[in-house]
């Protein structure tokens, strides 16, 4: 079912129950019928594209749910997205990458008030790389360039035709994300600053089996017009979170000093509108609330 929840609030969070709807996943039933499943297709390029598509199919209609008649700043939650097994999958093909040397040094943007404009800075200890597939990439991580090539056009198509928005079943951007510790964090932003940015909807896929609540990094995010107001939303393992990458006001907080096992990886997959002309503009009132 889907539920307003208050799980996730962290030290400070307040109210914005009503904005957030929690997935909790499939039944015990159905979830050990899954468990069961994978351990057959886990090297299977077909079999786990048809397991893709199932975990889409088993939440997609909470997604819809959540942001249909909604205003634009709901936050969809779901855990158990494609079972903890594919999860660790995953994780290995990204330390996989990491080991090879393919991640940079992120950046990001942020609002300048000083000269009016938005500018680029790299994060302090996060690295990432975009999944572009390739033989390389490929080779190193299959499962994960099958998994942004599947949600986008899964996605990207069910979403368009049932919430009438302008998504691309074809085009999207992506990034592949690890904080290395040491404070490690991501400012305070909205996805998409506007300009000629088309990232529409952001769906954020979390791979982090020995993460817990000292290790810092939750995804925050704010009350558009109360920055004291926010909400906590931890890096679980295998926890799909998805938001209007035009509206979102977040950030993720510090993180503490990791070893390479506890490391927060973060998949992001955005799905972008046919035009920037779909995108939302920053409210003035937004802009001098928080940036």
């Amino acid at each position: 079912a889907i539920v307003a929840s208050a799980a996730m609030v962290g030290g400070g969070g307040r109210g914005f129950g009503k904005r957030v709807a929690e997935n909790t996943g499939a039944t015990k039933s159905g979830g050990k019928q899954r468990v069961q499943q994978q351990g057959a297709v886990l090297h299977d390029s077909t079999q786990y594209r048809r397991a893709l598509s199932d975990a889409v199919t088993s939440m997609v209609d909470g997604m819809v749910e959540c942001f249909r008649g909604a205003d634009e700043h709901s936050v969809f939650v779901h855990d158990g997205f494609l079972g903890m097994e594919l999860c660790v999958q995953l994780r290995r093909e990204a330390e996989r990458l990491l080991d090879a040397g393919m991640f940079e040094r992120a950046q990001s943007t942020r609002f300048d008030a000083e000269h009016g404009k938005t500018v680029a800075y790299d994060k302090h200890n996060v690295l990432s790389l975009q999944v572009v597939g390739g033989e390389t990439q490929y080779d190193l991580a299959p499962k994960t360039v099958e998994y942004v090539v599947t949600l986008t056009r899964l996605l990207g198509t069910v979403l368009a035709q049932q919430l009438g928005e302008s998504l691309s079943s074809k085009i999207q951007s992506n990034k592949l994300a690890v904080c290395l510790g040491d404070g490690a964090a991501y400012d305070k932003h909205i996805d998409n600053g506007g300009g000629s940015d088309v990232r529409k909807l952001t769906i954020l896929y979390y791979m982090n089996p020995q993460w817990k609540s000292k290790h810092g990094g939750v995804l925050r995010w704010y009350d558009p017009l109360d920055k004291s107001k926010f909400y906590d939303i931890e890096p679980r393992a295998d926890r799909l979170v998805a938001f209007w990458s035009d509206a979102l006001v977040h950030e993720v907080t510090a993180t503490t000093t990791l070893t390479p096992a506890q490391r927060r990886f973060a998949l992001t997959l955005w799905l972008c509108a046919e035009s920037n002309a779909s995108v939302r503009p920053l409210p003035e009132s937004v802009r001098t609330t928080h940036f």
